[in-house]
């Protein structure tokens, strides 16, 4: 992995978002950062293979961001924590911090994986709920954003050194 700018002006424009409560844009400058501490930012998108190759020093820097900005709402350390508490079952995780819902349709109630327009941008989303870091997968001839096909995501929660 390769840091194309210095440490100190990667996160600049993060923490920037982060004190405005620019949550949204922070959270797809996470996915940029992200995508450029693995290299990947020709493709677009990592695989659980890169984010445990990402340095644990740029995700602590960015957890502890996301942390105090938003008064510990918001970090990867927290999914963490709610990952864990949750016994690392994903879909029980991805409810708790509200990536997921109840729909109805007739008698019939089901849990579905919400869409990123769908995310709460706010303190008032559930606790854990952001960084989500928009990346899109490569789904046939078109990227998508998908919270099922994430991999990257379940090996990120499950680093110790976050």
């Amino acid at each position: 992995m390769k840091t194309l700018n210095p440490p100190e002006s990667l996160y600049k424009k993060l923490e920037h978002l982060l004190v405005a409560q620019q949550w949204e844009e922070a959270d797809e400058e996470t996915g940029r950062i992200l995508l450029q501490l693995s290299d990947r930012i020709s493709e677009g998108y990592i695989n659980k293979r890169h984010a445990l190759a990402i340095p644990s020093s740029d995700l602590q820097q960015i957890d502890r961001l996301w942390r105090e900005h938003s008064h510990n709402h918001f970090g990867f350390s927290i999914q963490q924590q709610i990952w864990n508490l949750c016994h690392q079952n994903y879909a029980e995780f991805g409810q708790k911090v509200g990536w997921r819902s109840h729909q109805r349709c007739g008698a019939l109630s089901q849990e579905v994986w919400l869409n990123y327009d769908q995310l709460t941008f706010s303190l008032q989303a559930p606790l854990g709920h952001l960084p989500v870091a928009k990346l899109l997968i490569p789904v046939g001839d078109r990227p998508c954003f998908s919270f099922v096909l994430g991999t990257w995501r379940i090996a990120l929660l499950s680093r110790r050194d976050l």
